[in-house]
Order: C-alpha cells, then structure tokens, then sequence
C-alpha cells in the first residue's frame, strides 16, 4: 500500500515508517529545526509561537504546512486539533518539547 504522506490525513504514516526515507528524513530535519526554535521562545504564547514556526518555514523554503501537520500530529496525536499555536501554548513548553522529541525519536528509530 502507498501513501501519500503530505497529506495531513495520512501523517501518521511517518511513525511507522510508511514514507519513502527522503521524505521521512526531511521531515525529521524540519522537526529537529522547530524544537531548537521552539525551546527559545518567549513569551510562551500562540502568536511568538506562530512567528518563530512560520519564520523557520519561511527560512527553509517550505510551506509553513510541512511544519504545522508534523507537529500538531506530535503534540496531539491526531492529523486535526483546535488551532496549533493555542495548543501549545495551553500544553506548555516542556510538555510540547517532550510530544516533540518523542515523536523524533520515533522517526530516527527507523
């Protein structure tokens, strides 16, 4: 079965593996990238948030999309959620940072 894994319907194909490894590796890449972002952030509220990930987005020349699905699947297990940026301020730094560094620690185990 083939997945088209940019497709926020079908992100969790990234934690087990179902994704041609390119697509995996940028992936894990750009999520690497956010967290070192995001741990600097302050104040830790949803419009910094916003700033810094569509900052980075913009930095690495992808659609701020590449980075919203990977991490709303990290932080809330699921492909759809309230707004991003509310939810990690609602779940806090070390709480988003600790969602985050599991699900990489996932995509590197593979």
């Amino acid at each position: 079965m083939s997945f088209n894994c940019t497709d926020k319907d079908t992100l969790i194909a990234y934690v087990y593996g179902e994704c041609d490894e390119a697509l995996r590796a940028e992936v894990e890449s750009h999520l690497r990238a956010l967290h070192g972002r995001l741990a600097t952030v302050e104040p830790w509220a949803a419009a910094p948030l916003e700033a810094v990930l569509r900052g980075l987005a913009g930095e690495l020349g992808v659609g701020a999309g590449k980075l919203i699905h990977p991490t709303r699947l990290a932080v809330t297990g699921r492909g759809a959620s309230p707004g991003l940026f509310e939810v990690l301020e609602l779940l806090g730094r070390d709480r988003t940072l600790a969602r985050i560094a599991r699900l990489l620690d996932r995509l590197a185990g593979h």
